[in-house]
């Protein structure tokens, strides 16, 4: 047995506390009744202490229940090795693509069934499936959004060194992530070639109409709409004491204005007084809180872009631009954020520990984004990415945000390979011995069950306690 948390083997202290109860034990003097007192000198009135144990159940039950809640905290698992006796390792898939992976590859995966393989779900948890469910014609496709990388670092991890894994899956470019991990795996990666090598789809994208072309290569785009009218972007920046945040958002601005086709206007704003514009879209970019009047007097539909106020923390981490955990973006590196309270609306942008960079809190009126983070090199690396016009681009072009991100390379569609080499991903020990492969089960529930038990025995004995004493 290996507890997980062994300091809570401290909290065992807590068993003085029945025995002290146990060992005051005061006892009352006794009033014996006489005919006379009139021999009876006065004296002093005498009560007698006893420190010993005398109701031993109970002082044993509530010890018993001290020991199994301390139990409950340090959180025990049994640990049950399994080596290449009982288990000779794992082939994993999507269920939803093992239909087509058995029928290419049928005699592979039976005979490393017969030799004692697992299968198991190429998602999050690993479970193990039977042949006959993942046969079914109607498996859902997986609900998981971490890709390659994500996962088999997760599996690096559960099953450790030397474990034979063979991988049956696509090498697309959108189910894998920036760079495939080292891994201490034995592990064997099955390429699944896909039936159509070609895809076809039409994409919206910054108000204009691409018909995408995609082969294992390359994926190409061509404008169908470009003549088609679109409208002005009209922005307002309040700079406030961050002009050279201003000038990045100015850029972007341009940038967008030059891929849409839309003519940019935009205007500075320093003075809160007074206030009125029908810019559809305002950074507020002041280190000082926007006033509830000011939001107010906006006009319905307007986005509104705004520092959050807050202690500024030191962090090393990254900026998670797409919530779905898809696609083959750079790394953005995150060096400062606001450490808020409270973060309203849905998060759109993340750190690397899951909280919100940027937030949307919605409106009958306008749609108002909270960042927790400056557009300025010194907090983040993302004004200098490529990333930072695609990032912005469903704030400016409002109408896309219904639709989605503008990564149009990320759609299921998208027929491109991983061209680098996979021999990353190969097996690497972490150390010059192998480890012990264990599986692991949690013993709480069991643990929970005996101290219900043992409290409601211990309620029992010390409520008949009491009645007998009131009886005598």
């Amino acid at each position: 047995m290996h507890l997980v948390y062994p300091l809570s083997l401290f909290a065992l202290a807590g068993i003085a506390i029945p025995l002290i109860i146990h060992l005051w034990n005061i006892k009352q003097g006794k009033t014996l009744k006489i005919g006379s007192i009139a021999l009876l000198g006065k004296s002093s009135s005498l009560s007698a202490k006893s420190y010993k144990i005398t109701d031993w159940w109970l002082f044993v039950l509530r010890t018993l229940l001290v020991i199994l809640l301390t139990l409950l905290l340090a959180q025990p698992v049994l640990k049950k090795a399994f080596g290449k006796e009982s288990q000779k390792g794992w082939v994993l898939f999507e269920k939803s693509q093992f239909p087509s992976i058995w029928k290419n590859n049928r005699t592979t995966i039976d005979s490393l069934m017969k030799k004692g393989y697992e299968l198991h779900d190429f998602d999050l948890g690993f479970q193990k499936v039977n042949l006959s469910d993942t046969l079914a014609p109607d498996v859902a496709p997986n609900k998981n959004v971490l890709n390659y990388t994500a996962l088999l670092s997760e599996l690096n991890s559960e099953l450790q060194n030397e474990f034979p894994v063979y991988l049956f899956s696509s090498h697309h470019l959108n189910k894998m992530g920036a760079e495939l991990p080292p891994v201490s795996l034995n592990l064997k990666w099955m390429e699944i070639k896909p039936a159509d090598t070609v895809g076809n789809w039409i994409t919206k994208v910054a108000n204009k109409t691409y018909e995408s072309q995609s082969t294992p290569s390359s994926t190409s785009y061509k404008l169908l709409n470009e003549n088609e009218n679109v409208s002005t972007i009209s922005a307002l920046i309040n700079e406030g004491n961050n002009a050279a945040d201003a000038a990045y958002i100015k850029a972007a601005l341009e940038a967008i204005g030059v891929f849409s086709g839309r003519s940019v206007k935009i205007k500075t704003w320093n003075n809160n007084a007074g206030f009125k514009s029908d810019a559809g879209l305002i950074f507020w970019l002041s280190d000082q809180p926007i006033s509830r009047a000011l939001i107010a007097n906006l006009r319905p539909g307007t986005r509104l872009i705004s520092y959050e106020p807050g202690k500024v923390i030191p962090i090393q981490s990254v900026i998670d631009l797409q919530t779905e955990g898809i696609g083959n973006d750079p790394v953005i590196t995150l060096s400062k954020r606001i450490d808020a309270k409270n973060t309203p609306g849905q998060a759109i942008w993340t750190d690397g520990f899951g909280k919100p960079i940027l937030s949307l809190e919605s409106s009958g009126k306008i749609k108002h984004y909270h960042l927790y983070v400056k557009f300025n090199p010194q907090w983040t690396d993302l004004v200098w990415s490529e990333q930072f016009v695609k990032a912005i681009m469903p704030i400016v072009l409002s109408e896309q945000e219904e639709t989605g991100s503008f990564g149009i390379e990320d759609h299921p569609r998208d027929q491109r390979v991983w061209n680098k080499n996979l021999q990353t991903t190969r097996y690497q020990p972490k150390s010059g011995t192998t480890a012990e492969l264990t599986t692991t089960q949690p013993l709480n529930p069991g643990i929970w069950i005996l101290a219900l038990l043992v409290f409601i025995t211990e309620r029992i004995l010390s409520l008949r306690e009491k009645k007998e004493v009131k009886n005598a």
